[in-house]
This record gives structure tokens, sequence and C-alpha cells, in this order.
């Protein structure tokens, strides 16, 4: 045996060894796999299977559910295909009305184009006589102002007229009665010195000690009579002093401002009366 021989040798014998060591390793670490499949996977494997059973059992009623909503669906389309034939017509007989229309507006185009000369010449015409009936308007407004004017003015006249009838004649008869009661005593209304129940303004200041009031003889008033001056401030009467007619005429009267009660200045607009309530 040459030295080739005894290093193979050697070597064989080392193998076996490791080989032998190896397979008691393997021996060692062995399971029983059956009884591992058996303990361990099947409770996993029943529970898919049990899983299985289930998806398949869903799958089913899918596939029943899948069938009902095709057949809906077949109806649905049906219906819905019955339906477009009849819009179809609908629109088939639209589109010969339209045609129809179509060849009318044509045939109209013609008699349109002479109106619309037509109806230019009567603008044209309309519109000479709208400035026409504008300008009549306007002087007829003018006219009808005038005369609401005139109305409003004769309306008040009358107006006025009718409360100084009845004023005069409310006066009249307090006269009337004054003079009998003043006759019962032997005295003359002329004679009296207490003015009646009246009520003006002040309509002027000429001086600190004469005024003018909006009152006069045709309210009784009388050259002597004492009256009273007031002035309204914060709805309460003031009194400013006292005033003697010096001089009456029809509708206003001369006073003179009585400097023992006079309280203040009198101004214009303030208040004049017999008796301050």
């Amino acid at each position: 045996m040459n030295l080739v021989g005894k290093i193979l040798t050697v070597l064989i014998l080392v193998m076996s060894v490791v080989f032998c060591g190896l397979t008691m390793a393997v021996y060692a670490t062995h399971k029983n796999w059956q009884e591992e499949v058996m303990t361990k996977l099947k409770p996993r494997l029943d529970d898919a299977k049990a899983q299985n059973e289930a998806l398949e059992t869903k799958i089913a009623d899918l596939e029943l559910q899948k069938q009902f909503e095709k057949n809906d669906a077949t109806r649905a389309q049906a219906a819905l295909q019955t339906k477009t034939q009849v819009l179809q017509g609908e629109i088939d007989k639209l589109d010969k009305e339209k045609a129809d229309l179509d060849v009318q507006l044509r045939d109209n185009d013609g008699a349109i184009t002479a109106n619309a000369k037509e109806m230019e010449a009567l603008r044209t015409e309309v519109a000479d006589l709208r400035s026409g009936i504008e300008e009549a308007n306007t002087e007829r407004y003018r006219k009808v102002d005038e005369v609401n004017l005139l109305n409003d003015r004769l309306t008040n006249a009358e107006m006025e007229r009718a409360r100084l009838e009845q004023r005069n004649l409310d006066l009249t008869a307090d006269l009337t009665k004054a003079r009998q009661v003043l006759e019962t005593a032997g005295m003359s209304i002329d004679d009296s010195p207490f003015p009646p129940e009246v009520e003006g303004i002040v309509t002027a200041v000429s001086s600190p000690d004469m005024v003018e009031i909006s009152i006069g003889e045709d309210d009784g008033l009388r050259r002597g009579h004492k009256l009273e001056v007031y002035r309204v401030r914060g709805g309460r009467h003031i009194l400013v002093g006292r005033v003697e007619v010096v001089e009456a005429s029809y509708d206003k009267a001369a006073c003179k401002v009585d400097p023992n009660f006079r309280q203040s200045n009198i101004e214009r607009q303030d208040r004049v009366t017999s008796k301050i309530r």
C-alpha cells in the first residue's frame, strides 16, 4: 500500500466517524411527525375545513342571490327596452312634427319679412303719435294740476267760509245772550270790563311795552280788556305777563304791557288768553 492509499484509508475512517456522529445527532432530534400533525395541526385543519364549508355555503347563497338579481335585471332591461321603444316612437312623432313646423316656418318667412317692413312703418307712425300724445298729456296734466289747485283753494275757502259763518252765528247767539243778561242787570255789553273767553298768539312785538295779538273785535275784545300772556315749555304753562288792549280792529289788537305783572320779555308766538287754564 502506498502513501496515497494510506491517506484515503485515514480519510475514510474519519468520514465514517463523522457520519456516525451526524446519524446519532439526527436520530436524537427525530420527531414523530404523525403525532405532531394529529395533536397540533389537525384542529387547525378542522377549523380550515369548517371555514371552507361556510365559505362554500356563502358562495352558494351569493350565487343564488346573483341569479335572482340577474333575473330582476333581465326583467328591468326588458321593461326599459319597451319604454325605449315607446319613447323612440314619440321621438319619431316629434321629429315629424318638427319637420312640418320647419316647412311652415319657411313658408312664413316671406310673410314675416313683409310684416317686418309694415311694422317698421307703423313704429315710425306710433312714435310720432306717442310724441304728440306725450305733449298733449303734459299739457293736460298741467291743466289738471291747475284745476286741482284751484279746487283745493276753493274747498279750503268754502270750509273757512262755513267755519266763519258758524262762528259768526255762535258769536251772534252769545252776544244776544250777553246783551240780554246785561240789559237785565241794567248794563251795556260795551261797558263790560271783563273780556270774553279768547285764545290767541302774539304776532308782533313793536317795543318791550307794546305788542300785537291775533284776536280783535270779532272775538269780543274792546279797549281796556286785560289778557294774560303765557308760554308753553315742556308741557307747562309759564306766565310771562299781562297786557291791556289799547286799540282793537276786526281781527287783531294792539296791547300795552302791564309792568306790574311782567315776568319776562314777551316774544312772538307767546300765547294770550283771558284765563290761563
